[in-house]
C-alpha cells in the first residue's frame, strides 16, 4: 500500500481571519467540508498572508478520580479547557496591526492642520455617501470627486452620535470609553471599514476590494486614511475568528480553527536579520482561545484541527 500520500509536508502557514459578532459572542463558522480557496477565501475570511513561528499551545488541564486505600487511578477527567496561539505577521496592514496591538487600534485621517495629536489631529471634513453605494464601489457627488486618487485609503462609516457604545458598523472596531472627548469622525476613526482606492470614476471610488463590514448604511461618510496607529493601555481588546492553513506540498492539507480568539499580549515586533544591515519587522500576536459550542454534538470547544488528504491516500 502507497503511504507516502499520508506524509504532510508543507511551505508556509497562512493566516485568515473573520468577525466576531460582539453582541452574541458568535465566531464565524469555518467548515471543513466545504472548499477553502487559499488564494480569495470566502466571505467574510481575510486573508493576512503567511505567517512565521506558528505555535499552538493547548492548555487544557485533566483529574483524575482514584480509589482504593493507595489512591488507585481509575478514571479521567477534563477539569479546564484553554489553549493558546502564537506567531508573527510577516505582512504590515490595518488588521495585521490591530490583531497584533490586541488593544482598540486607529485610523490616522487626514488632518485639517488646525491641533497637533498622537493618533492624528482634527480630520477634514467627510463627504457624505450617494443612496447606491456598495461594499465595492462608493458613490459621490461629481463636485468632491477631484479630492481623491487612486491608491489612496478610504473610510466609510457613519457619524458618532450620543448613544453609541460599540464603535463601527458590521465589525466593532472600539467602544465609546469617554463620550464627552468624541467628535463626530469618532466611528471613523476606529472602523475596519476601510479599503485602497482601485480607480475614480465618474460616479464614485472603486475600491481594490470590498469593505470588511459589508455595503455603507445611510448616513456614512467617505474621509481618507492616512496612517495607522494603536496605542497601549485601551480598553477594548481585538476578538476574532482564525483559521491558519498549512500550504499543502503533498497533497493533503492541515487546518487549525479558532472560532473565537482575543488578544492575549501587548504589541511587540520581531527583527530578522536578512543581509548587510537589512532587518524584516514582523509583528508578533499572541491570542487566547476562547469557548464555542459545536453544533454537532453540543461541547464546548475552543479549537479545531482538521485534516484534508491527498486524493487516494490511505484512512490510516
Amino acid at each position: 500500500m502507497e503511504r507516502a500520500a499520508m506524509q504532510e509536508y508543507f511551505s508556509e502557514v497562512r493566516a485568515y481571519f473573520a468577525p466576531v459578532d460582539r453582541t452574541t459572542e458568535t465566531g464565524t463558522v469555518f467548515d471543513p467540508s466545504q472548499s477553502f480557496d487559499l488564494e480569495s477565501p470566502p466571505s467574510p475570511w481575510i486573508s493576512l498572508g503567511a505567517v512565521r513561528n506558528f505555535k499552538r499551545a493547548a492548555q487544557s488541564a485533566l483529574g483524575t478520580v482514584r480509589s482504593g486505600p493507595v489512591g488507585v487511578a481509575q478514571n479521567q477527567y477534563r477539569r479546564r479547557t484553554d489553549a493558546r496561539v502564537s506567531f508573527d505577521f510577516c505582512e504590515w496592514g490595518k488588521l495585521q496591526m490591530a490583531l497584533a496591538a490586541g488593544s482598540q487600534h486607529m485610523n490616522v485621517l487626514e488632518s485639517s492642520g488646525a491641533e497637533a495629536r498622537a493618533s492624528g489631529g482634527p480630520a477634514v471634513a467627510g463627504q457624505p455617501i450617494l443612496a447606491g453605494s456598495t461594499s465595492m464601489l462608493i458613490l459621490l457627488d461629481s463636485s468632491v470627486l477631484g479630492n481623491h486618487a487612486a491608491g489612496e485609503l478610504v473610510v466609510v462609516d457613519v457619524d458618532y452620535v450620543a448613544g453609541i457604545t460599540e464603535l463601527g458598523t458590521g465589525i466593532t472596531g472600539g467602544v465609546a470609553v469617554n463620550p464627552a472627548v468624541l467628535d463626530a469622525d469618532a466611528v471613523r476613526r476606529v472602523s475596519f471599514n476601510v479599503a485602497s482606492i482601485a480607480a475614480v470614476t465618474a460616479a464614485g471610488l472603486q475600491l481594490q476590494a470590498p469593505l470588511p463590514g459589508g455595503a455603507p448604511v445611510a448616513g456614512a461618510k467617505v474621509q481618507k486614511v492616512v496612517a495607522f496607529a494603536d496605542h497601549e493601555g485601551a480598553e477594548f481588546l481585538q476578538e476574532w475568528s482564525a483559521v491558519f492553513a498549512q500550504e499543502e506540498v503533498s497533497g493533503g492539507r492541515v487546518y487549525f480553527h479558532y472560532p473565537r480568539l482575543q488578544a492575549a499580549t501587548p504589541a511587540g515586533e520581531v527583527f530578522v536579520p536578512l543581509a548587510d544591515g537589512l532587518h524584516a519587522a514582523l509583528l508578533h500576536a499572541e491570542f487566547a482561545a476562547l469557548g464555542s459550542v459545536d453544533a454537532n454534538d453540543g461541547e464546548d470547544v475552543v479549537c479545531y484541527r482538521s485534516f484534508v488528504p491527498a486524493p487516494g491516500a490511505p484512512a490510516y
